[in-house]
């Protein structure tokens, strides 16, 4: 990959389609997947004990928390956008994200014990 390539793909991350329906739509398939398999088994904490999900609840539980995460999304996406500099809309996208991400198992955890 050439650095011209990296450089669009930070554009594109900070950019107005920063958190659209369409990135939302695109991590739907991801979600389900790698989502359903940590809630297939849900650690308590502190217990050491493992509770397993019925399969379709926590595929809906996955879903619950993708379509909540969307929306959170969307409501956060002003303060990606408003940022004057591209460097600064960069780097609170990369915030945003990881905000995000360490949401999901959380709420995906929370939603789906006994």
């Amino acid at each position: 990959m050439s650095g011209r390539s990296h450089a669009l793909w930070a554009r594109g991350i900070g950019g107005r389609n920063a958190l659209s329906f369409w990135s939302w739509l695109l991590t739907l398939p991801l979600a389900l997947t790698v989502m359903n398999m940590f809630a297939g088994s849900v650690t308590l904490a502190g217990t050491g004990s493992v509770t397993p999900v019925v399969e379709g609840s926590g595929t809906a539980v996955v879903l619950l928390v993708h379509v909540m995460l969307g929306l959170l999304g969307m409501l956060l996406r002003p303060v990606i956008t408003s940022r004057p500099s591209l460097k600064g809309r960069i780097t609170t996208s990369f915030g945003t994200f990881a905000f995000l991400g360490a949401c999901r198992p959380l709420l995906v955890a929370w939603f789906a014990r006994p």
